[in-house]
């Protein structure tokens, strides 16, 4: 009983003159089926080019043969040969190891018989042939002894059939008939190495098209929460309508979370620096003073913008302690990334007084401590800044 060929083959097999069907093959199996159609199209085109010749050339060569009839017999001998190889080939859906055995076989007798029957149009044949083995087998250690041993008949039947030189006949055959099967097993695995990168190309490409368009789906629920909600709870915190204290810090706070998620779309901003700024300035609106925050660059920023935790945290400590220590009824905080760190101005947009001497100290001391710096200006203005540091606490 014959067993029947893999389902893989017989789809190679349904799509060789008809590579639109390809796409109804199973995703997973594509690989494999693209790598293996390109390897027999190579061999089925090395194949019809090999009979094209033969057919071509012999009414060419016959009158030169002197042994037509053998010699006729020879080339008919080779035309089924090949005809038949393509039909399993054609079968199998691949180049089988099976079929590749049985053509160095084959080919063995048929180049001893061209140099008996001094033809030497089976040399050409065979030369070309020899790509083939290289094709069908999996490694070149299979394929170039049986180069090797054609190249070793053709050199046996010259020096018995036609005396000619073993050093003249081994420099031909030798080089023919060893790099046609090093040069088909090295498409076979070019073939093979081109079809994955084009895989991992395709599955790159659909990455970064969901991607994109994720990005872009999140950008316009963004606009959408930025139009429709957002603009109302900030003007309700702003304090231009009349309602509650305590509902309006709610909704300030609310707001201020909003601002982040739609400019970042962070969800836990716990230990978020735009937002433990909105924090600061909320708790320092209690107390009666007007505070402006201006921190879009902060925000906006995807790289400088992240400080490890400790720094954060006195930064954060730092601002408040800033506004607590302007004596001012408004104040603009404005914070963004400058010079490899973030840099946060305080600035009374009044008349008020200087910070304390005590304040600056400890202003001073606290940043020192992570590497940061404070500047204090007459308007009053103070200037806090830290560097940008790896998060190794995990913040």
């Amino acid at each position: 009983m014959t067993a029947r060929p893999h389902r893989s083959t017989r789809w190679i097999a349904a799509i060789v003159l008809r590579p639109g069907r390809l796409a109804r093959v199973p995703a997973v199996d594509r690989t494999t089926l693209r790598a293996g159609l390109a390897v027999l199209r190579a061999g089925l085109a090395v194949r019809v080019a090999a009979l094209v010749m033969l057919v071509y050339q012999t009414p060419i060569a016959w009158p030169t043969w002197p042994y037509p009839g053998w010699s006729a017999l020879i080339v008919g001998a080779l035309v089924a040969e090949n005809l038949a190889v393509i039909s399993w080939w054609l079968a199998c859906g691949r180049i089988t190891v099976r079929a590749t055995v049985l053509d160095a076989g084959f080919g063995l007798l048929a180049v001893f018989a061209g140099t008996a029957a001094h033809a030497g149009l089976v040399f050409t044949h065979a030369v070309l042939l020899s790509f083939t083995l290289g094709l069908g087998a999996r490694r070149p250690a299979v394929s170039l002894p049986a180069g090797l041993l054609w190249a070793g008949s053709w050199t046996a039947g010259s020096l018995l059939f036609e005396h000619a030189r073993l050093l003249d006949v081994t420099l031909t055959a030798l080089p023919s008939f060893a790099m046609g099967p090093l040069v088909g097993h090295l498409c076979a695995r070019l073939f093979a190495r081109a079809d994955a990168e084009v895989d991992a190309a395709r599955v790159a490409t659909v990455a970064s098209t969901a991607a994109l368009t994720a990005a872009r789906e999140q950008a316009r629920q963004a606009r959408a929460l930025h139009d429709r909600a957002l603009q109302t709870l900030e003007a309700l915190s702003r304090g231009t309508a009349s309602i509650d204290d305590s509902l309006r810090e709610a909704v300030a706070e609310q707001a201020a979370w909003l601002r982040t998620f739609v400019d970042t779309g962070q969800v836990d901003q716990r230990d978020d620096l735009p937002s433990g700024l909105a924090a600061a300035v909320r708790a320092i609106a209690r107390t009666g003073v007007r505070v402006q925050l201006n921190d879009a660059a902060l925000r906006l920023d995807g790289s400088t913008g992240r400080l490890d935790r400790l720094t954060r945290q006195r930064l954060l400590e730092a601002t408040h302690r800033a506004m607590a220590s302007i004596a001012a009824d408004q104040l603009v905080v404005r914070a963004a990334p400058e010079r490899g760190g973030v840099l946060v101005t305080v600035l009374a947009s009044g008349p008020a007084g200087p910070p304390g001497r005590d304040d600056v100290a400890e202003l001073t001391r606290s940043l020192a401590e992570v590497g940061g710096d404070v500047a204090v200006d007459a308007v009053p203005c103070i200037e806090l800044w830290v560097p940008c540091r790896t998060d190794r606490a995990g913040g």
